[in-house]
This record gives C-alpha cells, structure tokens and sequence, in this order.
C-alpha cells in the first residue's frame, strides 16, 4: 500500500476483521464450495 509504506495499518486491519471474516469463511463454506466446483 503506497498509502501505508510500513503495513501497520493492515495488520491492524487484520487483527480487528480476523475472526470475523474467519466465522463468516466457516459458516458458508459448505455452501459456497460446492458451487465454485
């Protein structure tokens, strides 16, 4: 990120989002893989 030469702000991001997008990736996994296939 040219805005962000030292990554802090996306590993912030990614520290608040984690476990939300994590439980989001868990709870439609079955219904998202079967049709990306």
């Amino acid at each position: 990120m040219s805005l962000d030469p030292t990554g802090a702000g996306r590993r912030r991001w990614t520290m608040r989002w984690k476990a939300p997008l994590n439980a989001f990736q868990i709870a439609f996994e079955g219904r998202l893989t079967p049709a990306a296939h």
